[in-house]
């Protein structure tokens, strides 16, 4: 939670949180069967709750941070919900606290 920068915190995110519980656990959960297994949607949650832990420590500076491998991603990138939902700004859902999120842990 201590890491500053955006990319440290992913690559700590990304590669020890979000990848260790698909290997303990093994089964649906460590293929592309995945949703199958109810634990999968409790690890996703949880990884959201760190990534928004880690945005109110310093949230002027952080819910609008997005790179990735030193380069920044376009907040300007649409997400195609399919028919789930309209599609929606990447920078639309960086901040759980405003629409169309609207949303603390």
């Amino acid at each position: 939670m201590a890491l500053p920068e955006y990319e440290d915190f992913f690559t700590r995110l990304e590669f020890d949180a979000h990848n260790a519980i698909p290997t303990f656990i093994r089964g649906d959960f460590y293929d592309i069967t995945a949703p199958n297994d109810p634990v999968f949607y409790l690890h996703h949650t949880q990884l959201g709750r760190l990534w928004w832990k880690w945005q109110q420590r310093d949230l002027g500076n952080r819910v609008r941070k997005l790179s990735k491998h030193g380069h920044v991603e376009n907040v300007h990138n649409v997400i195609d919900m399919g028919e789930l939902a309209p599609k929606i700004v990447v920078r639309d859902t960086l901040d759980t606290l405003v629409d169309p999120l609207c949303y603390q842990y």
